[in-house]
């Protein structure tokens, strides 16, 4: 994987989307074009990694905990799927995706001393943790929402793949329903993706 094709936040998908296009056109793209970006390795949207950012981290922070095993505060990652799905919409639709749905660390810089570590809300992994949990259902939903919106948008021909920590074996079940999820939206028709969209 090519590290121009490594997106670790939202800002960074007009300048590849304007980039590549160039680099197999040589000339500047029509940014209001339908057709997918015709790149041959797929790219990988890292995304969650933007928690990391300050600004989007306490974007994050509305949501009120209601766990009773743990000290944690739950995130609520709407803003950050918001501003991956906004910044999606403005380039053409991308053919190959990969989401790596990674906790991202918090660093030991000095801003970020308060901070506490970043979690999955799961009771195995809360118990007696003071930190951040992320939702593991939220994430599932960002990833089957943006992947169908891709779809329906390319009109056919999009792959998705979701790369997650494998020996994680609290995250198995939801990341194995979530690649057959996957799967199905690239295998189906554009006419039953959009039934789905329009459900959603």
């Amino acid at each position: 994987m090519s590290l121009a094709n490594r997106i670790t936040d939202a800002n960074q998908l007009q300048e590849f989307s304007i980039s590549t296009r160039q680099s197999l056109n040589n000339k500047p793209p029509r940014t209001s074009s339908p057709e997918p970006t015709p790149q041959k390795e797929p790219v990988d949207l890292i995304l969650l990694q933007p928690l990391a950012n300050r600004d989007m981290f306490n974007k994050c922070r509305d949501r009120p905990c209601d766990r009773f095993w743990g000290t944690e505060e739950d995130l609520n990652i709407q803003p950050l799927g918001k501003a991956w799905r906004q910044a999606l919409m403005r380039i053409p639709p991308i053919p190959r995706l990969v989401f790596d749905v990674a906790l991202p660390s918090l660093g030991e810089s000095e801003k970020w001393k308060r901070v506490r570590k970043l979690f999955w809300d799961r009771a195995d992994t809360c118990a007696g943790q003071e930190g951040f949990a992320v939702c593991v259902r939220d994430v599932t939903t960002l990833v089957i929402t943006i992947a169908t919106e891709m779809r329906m948008r390319a009109g056919g021909d999009v792959s998705c793949e979701v790369r997650y920590d494998e020996t994680d074996e609290g995250l198995l079940t939801a990341m194995k329903v979530l690649e057959r999820q996957l799967l199905a939206i690239s295998m189906a028709d554009t006419t039953s993706v959009e039934e789905k969209g329009d459900m959603d």
